[in-house]
């Protein structure tokens, strides 16, 4: 599993050409529209052939940027509906590091007639577990999944009161354009790379409770 410091990396580079690729394409389809409007004759006609090209290049950079990143964060993509034994290795990877005191309990159950991105599901739940025990090892924490019609929604739940305060302005800080801290961008780059591949990520408080974070990710029917 990658650290901490190059996972950060590949996401902003995930983040960076998708965010790059759209406004490209529509300026690619623009001049193409613009092309049709003039003749051969026209003095421009060879500087607008000249930046489809450019454009064309910039499309295949972004293309080929992302593949390369999804492939270092996710690794081969495997779309399955067995959840519980990816959750099962996360939280137990998770608690065996050291200085985790707490307890990580999962309920996930796996799938019906439907899949998702194995690879996204682990790196989310691993990624957003390791924010909550960052701001408290000794966190009592339950996993617990719904299926929805065409989604999969994970819940953390059982963070205290004071860890959710904390970290719920960090997570509320990323949905900014420019977070300011290193929780806020971490949660950015989550909510960021979950809504890339059509999923979200948002909390819940409850005063004597505590806490609860959630993510989702879309399911596949015909794979």
């Amino acid at each position: 599993m990658i650290d901490q410091k190059h996972r950060s990396i590949y996401f902003r580079l995930l983040v960076l050409a998708s965010e790059l690729q759209n406004p490209v394409q529509k300026l690619d389809r623009c001049l193409k529209k613009l092309g049709e409007e003039i003749t051969q004759t026209d003095g421009c006609h060879e500087i607008l052939a000249e930046i489809t090209v450019y454009l064309s290049s910039s499309s295949l950079v972004c293309k080929k940027l992302m593949e390369w990143s999804e492939a270092y964060l996710l690794g081969d993509v495997i779309y399955s509906a067995n959840i519980k034994f990816q959750a099962d290795l996360v939280t137990k990877i998770l608690s065996s590091s050291a200085g985790v005191n707490g307890v990580i309990i999962s309920n996930i159950e796996n799938l019906r007639r439907a899949k998702i991105n194995l690879s996204l599901f682990g790196l989310m739940l691993h990624e957003l577990l390791t924010i909550v025990l960052e701001f408290s090892s000794s966190e009592n924490l339950l996993l617990h999944s719904s299926h929805k019609q065409d989604e999969v929604i994970i819940c953390i739940s059982g963070i205290k009161p004071a860890t959710y305060q904390s970290m719920a302005e960090g997570l509320s800080a990323s949905q900014g354009p420019n977070p300011p801290s290193q929780v806020a961008d971490r949660f950015r780059l989550c909510y960021d790379i979950l809504h890339f591949y059509g999923g979200n990520l948002w909390s819940e408080s409850c005063e004597k409770s505590g806490g609860k974070l959630y993510f989702s990710i879309p399911v596949i029917k015909n794979i």
